[in-house]
């Protein structure tokens, strides 16, 4: 009955789901920026969001490693114009075409003229895993469960659960003098 529910959006307990995006370092694995959304909202619209929390909080990013779904136009402009360098990517249907921004255009070329394992090599997307523990660590250490009913409610408690995740990544490197990905604390 779970399926049922989940598919088709049916049943007296179907609440949805909430999707929390976030900018990570990948040095600390301290989550940046976070945006909190309904499961409609695709990842992309999140991404200027998230960019503008970042870039409001003065963090100093000269390179933003994100999947396939953060690969639109907009986003590439939002990074151009911050005169950051996005590493995304591409969908295996993409065409090396600029699509109104240049830079998104060199790199869709050489996504297509690279094999897959070059690419990676080339352009450090092979750190990007580096975010996929972050969520690992956040779901372990945290949970991926939100018991507010309220969406207040949901969002104060979200909040503190990141708060709580980056209290915990601070600690852990003042202990051990090094980050969770081995980077050293200076």
């Amino acid at each position: 009955t779970l399926w049922r529910m989940t598919k088709w959006k049916v049943g007296p307990k179907y609440r949805g789901w909430l999707k929390l995006h976030c900018m990570v370092d990948i040095d600390t694995n301290e989550i940046l920026a976070w945006v909190l959304t309904e499961e409609m909202l695709g990842d992309s619209a999140a991404f200027s969001f998230l960019t503008e929390l970042v870039f409001g909080a003065g963090h100093d990013i000269s390179e933003v490693y994100a999947d396939a779904a953060y690969h639109g136009v907009e986003n590439w402009k939002d990074m151009v114009g911050h005169d950051v360098a996005l590493v995304v990517r591409f969908l295996s249907s993409t065409v090396p075409k600029s699509r109104g921004c240049m830079a998104r255009g060199r790199a869709a070329a050489e996504w297509c003229s690279l094999p897959y394992d070059e690419w990676v090599e080339r352009t450090g997307y092979g750190r990007r895993w580096k975010v996929e523990c972050t969520f690992s660590d956040f779901k372990r250490l945290i949970g991926e469960c939100i018991d507010a009913t309220s969406n207040d409610g949901m969002v104060r408690e979200t909040f503190f659960k990141v708060l709580a995740f980056n209290i915990h990544k601070g600690i852990r490197a003042s202990i051990l003098r090094i980050t969770g990905n081995g980077v050293l604390v200076g």
